[in-house]
């Protein structure tokens, strides 16, 4: 749990006395103990990492996330040579910090993202590496942002103002959007509305007192569900509710409603049963 072996160089001079010369620790002291012998004290100092969580802007905390912390090497404990992993919860002040002596040199380990905060996808995963002198790298990063994203998914930066390392996490907000087209020629519809709700059990992000949104197609057949409005592993209703004039609605209320459940990356999986939509 500590960081690379300590290294010093003493000069003695001629009366005997020790003199520091060089270290690479923080703290290494030459003092005289009652019977006049020189006493070399020194100080490993542990491997201190906070964890943060952010939005997509690495501005807004976040909280609510869970990480699971593992050795890279599958089966391998954690450094205290006991714990094989350790669960760790964004508070409100959006971090959390590793708990000393669980970390080491020489060592890479894996984070993995098991809850989102809501309106969040729950994708990420990222392996980092302890240097001899404790520094934090990101070896491997999966999930969060696409490809060719202009941010990053996590990255180390020092906190100053605490003497802290941070290892920085974000991921994007869950995106959704809808098309209509016409049944046979695949024209694009504007202007048909569709009622979205919360199954039994789910909610939308932040919106506890809202029972549905409505949707409307714009010119391209297209809406855009609010962002970050759908919630990982929460299922919901979408049910055509207004066609145009010259269109007429499917049978009932109830053919006409499409079930689906949001999967960690934010993807959707429809439910076979209930649906006469792609996604």
């Amino acid at each position: 749990g500590t960081a690379e072996a300590l290294s010093f160089t003493v000069e003695m001079e001629i009366n005997g006395t020790l003199s520091l010369i060089s270290s690479n620790k923080e703290y290494v002291d030459i003092t005289k103990d009652s019977d006049h012998n020189s006493v070399i004290t020194a100080a490993n100092r542990a491997i201190e990492l906070t964890l943060r969580k952010y939005g997509e802007d690495y501005e807004t905390s976040l909280n609510g996330a869970e990480f699971i912390l593992t050795n890279y090497v599958e089966g391998k404990k954690l450094a205290d040579g006991i714990t094989e992993s350790i669960t760790l919860i964004i508070s409100e002040n959006g971090q959390v910090a590793i708990p000393k002596g669980m970390v080491a040199s020489g060592q890479k380990y894996r984070l993995t993202e098991g809850k989102s905060p809501d309106g969040y996808q729950c994708d990420v995963s990222v392996i980092f590496e302890v240097e001899e002198d404790g520094t934090i790298i990101v070896v491997e990063e999966t999930g969060g942002f696409s490809d060719g994203a202009s941010v990053t998914t996590a990255d180390v930066v020092k906190d100053s103002s605490q003497d802290d390392t941070i290892l920085r996490i974000t991921n994007e907000k869950i995106r959704v959007s809808l098309k209509k087209l016409d049944y046979k020629d695949h024209a694009p519809l504007a202007g048909v509305k569709f009622r979205l709700t919360p199954a039994e059990g789910s909610a939308f992000a932040e919106l506890t007192d809202v029972k549905f949104v409505t949707l409307t197609t714009g010119s391209d057949g297209t809406v855009a569900f609010p962002e970050g409005l759908l919630i990982v592993g929460h299922t919901y209703v979408l049910t055509e509710t207004a066609t145009l004039d010259h269109y007429k609605l499917y049978g009932t209320e109830a053919d006409r409603q499409m079930t689906f459940t949001v999967q960690p990356d934010g993807s959707l999986v429809m439910d076979p049963e209930r649906t006469n939509a792609t996604v």
